[in-house]
């Protein structure tokens, strides 16, 4: 299963990335963290993986936000 723009603003406590339209973190998790994030390696935690690396990537500030 894929992550999705809800599962990275259920992990943004302080609500960083209110900006960020939900495509923009869409399209994040499809094309840069799919490059960190091999869904049959992480397997269950794949999900919680991706989410956690678009976060990562939106709060360094190369998600484009």
């Amino acid at each position: 299963m894929t992550a999705t723009a809800q599962d990275v603003r259920n992990l943004d406590l302080t609500n960083s990335f209110g900006l960020v339209s939900d495509g923009k973190i869409d399209c994040l998790i499809a094309g840069e963290v799919s490059c960190y994030v091999n869904e049959a390696a992480f397997g269950d935690c794949a999900t919680k993986a991706q989410a956690l690396v678009a976060a990562h990537l939106l709060t360094l500030g190369l998600g484009g936000g």
